[in-house]
């Protein structure tokens, strides 16, 4: 969790990442890494900014020789 106050505004961002991931392989020279995460954000004060959420899903073919 990390959060931002702007000198000279009213705003106050806070962000939180989470994200886990592994690699399994399927035979000797290849495997499959997946990932997954999620970003949120939220804004406080007069000049608050957007308030999001995102989540990814990563998916990555290893090739090893």
């Amino acid at each position: 969790l990390s959060t931002d106050a702007y000198d000279g505004i009213d705003r106050e961002d806070q962000r939180l990442q989470l994200s886990v991931g592994g690699t399994s392989p399927l035979n000797r020279n290849v495997g499959v890494s997946l990932s997954v995460g999620r970003f949120e954000q939220t804004s406080d004060g007069l000049a608050g900014g957007a308030e999001f959420d995102t989540n990814r899903l990563t998916a990555t073919l290893v090739a090893q020789f």
